[in-house]
């Protein structure tokens, strides 16, 4: 059945690519899809990461500690945490924050 863009568009035609993604998106179920929906942002990030490493090879990533600050104190004691985190990945070398 064509989709509402054909039927308003009937020139354009699909890829085989994308012909072949629709017909293989006709049988999930709204479950399925969201999986897939919640996904795209961690794609996103790896492939972030990705270009990252291409891009500087030696590149290492530092995941930043989480915390619960709750007043200025304890913000500059994490940066300063932080900071000293970094600047120790630094010394060997380019850092991916």
């Amino acid at each position: 059945m064509p989709t509402f863009i054909e039927t308003q568009f009937p020139i354009a035609r699909l890829s085989a690519e994308s012909y072949k993604e629709r017909k293989a998106n006709n049988g999930q179920t709204l479950t399925d899809r969201r999986n897939l929906l919640d996904a795209v942002p961690q794609r996103f990030t790896r492939a972030l990461e990705e270009a990252s490493r291409l891009l500087e090879p030696k590149a290492v990533k530092i995941t930043l500690p989480s915390a619960t600050i709750k007043n200025a104190a304890e913000l500059d004691q994490w940066l300063a945490d932080v900071r000293e985190q970094v600047e120790e990945q630094l010394n060997q070398g380019p850092v991916i924050l």
